[in-house]
């Protein structure tokens, strides 16, 4: 006859735990308490979960196959698909993507002036090679240079700097004044060096058709010394003798040369350009005046020549002769100094 229990409690043999589900015990012929799918979970066991495929179940999982839809992997650990295979998903995702490429690129070559930019075929990136100082020039070359670059040459005939160095250093008679040509455009000389010039200025200078002993001629573009201020060897075939002496046209500015003179007194005479914007010429020995000229003149002349006599010389001496530019006359415009020649002529 069946018997008939309250609970489980009075079959089992064991105290059970929560979840546990009656498993019968061959070897001892009891009902003992076992792990099963108590609580509601989804069973565990291998055989009928995640094990060989089993006839007596539906739909079972069974472990290693493919879970399909939209998860990947494997059970009993399957992952997300991030294409979406297998759903409607992957080919409307496919299509968004088709989509944003197809936008970018089309942005991207957009020539007009989408970008702020009329076209944008003139954009480069800031690595781009072409804008790195290793590239070479092209196009035209202008200024003082013809051709074309990256190899340029001169518009006209110029010294190069090997024969500009040959001709300064130079120590034959390249540099003497019977090696310097003049400009004499208005036939003013026979001679065409400055050598024969100063030979044929030296009557005018008061030399009696020569240099007087005791006497000093000077071409004022050579051999000058700035003391303050600039000056400067200027060419104009309109002076006497085709050169000038020209200060920077600043009051203060002086220029000296180194003048050998005997004891005695001397004529002096100085030939320069007066005009619209000259200083007054502080003539001087050691620092010490000794004559003034103011060569202003609304015209101007070329060739302007002042004379002062009875100029005093106390001993034989190598003397430093300067000019400075000291104040100017109150029509004057400037405080220029352009003195071609000057002498010392001894009388006495």
């Amino acid at each position: 006859m069946p018997r008939i229990f309250r609970s489980l409690t009075q079959f089992l043999t064991g105290t059970p735990n929560d979840g546990d589900v009656p498993v019968y015990e061959a070897s001892t012929g009891d009902w003992v308490p076992a792990a099963g799918g108590g609580g509601g979970g989804a069973p565990t066991d291998a055989n009928y979960l995640v094990g060989t495929a089993n006839g007596d179940l539906d739909s079972e999982i069974v472990v290693g196959t493919s879970p399909g839809g939209e998860l990947g992997g494997t059970w009993a650990s399957p992952t997300v698909d991030a294409t979406h295979s297998g759903s409607s998903h992957a080919s409307v995702q496919a299509a968004a993507e088709a989509t944003a490429a197809g936008a970018l690129s089309a942005h991207a070559s957009d020539t007009t002036g989408v970008h702020g930019i009329a076209d944008t075929s003139s954009l480069v990136l800031t690595g781009d090679t072409r804008l790195t100082d290793s590239r070479n020039p092209t196009g035209a070359a202008g200024g003082v240079l013809g051709g074309t670059y990256p190899n340029p040459s001169f518009a006209a005939d110029m010294a190069t700097q090997s024969e500009l160095d040959a001709h300064i250093n130079d120590t034959t008679d390249a540099h003497d004044a019977s090696a310097i040509s003049v400009l004499d455009t208005n036939g003013d000389y026979t001679a065409t060096d400055v050598e024969g010039v100063l030979a044929e200025i030296a009557p005018q200078l008061g030399g009696g058709g020569g240099l007087i002993s005791g006497s000093q001629h000077f071409i004022a573009a050579l051999g000058f010394t700035a003391v303050t201020g600039s000056f400067a060897f200027t060419s104009n075939s309109s002076f006497v003798p085709g050169v000038t002496c020209q200060s920077d046209g600043n009051n203060g500015s002086e220029v000296k040369w180194q003048v050998a003179l005997a004891a005695g007194t001397y004529t002096f005479q100085v030939t320069g350009q007066s005009a619209p914007n000259r200083s007054i010429w502080s003539f001087r020995l050691n620092g010490t005046q000794f004559d003034s000229w103011d060569p202003y003149s609304g015209g101007g002349d070329n060739n302007a020549i002042h004379t002062a006599t009875g100029i005093t010389v106390a001993a034989d001496g190598l003397y430093d002769f300067s000019i400075l530019a000291n104040g100017k006359n109150p029509s004057s415009s400037g405080y220029y100094i352009l003195v071609h020649l000057f002498a010392f002529i001894q009388t006495a």
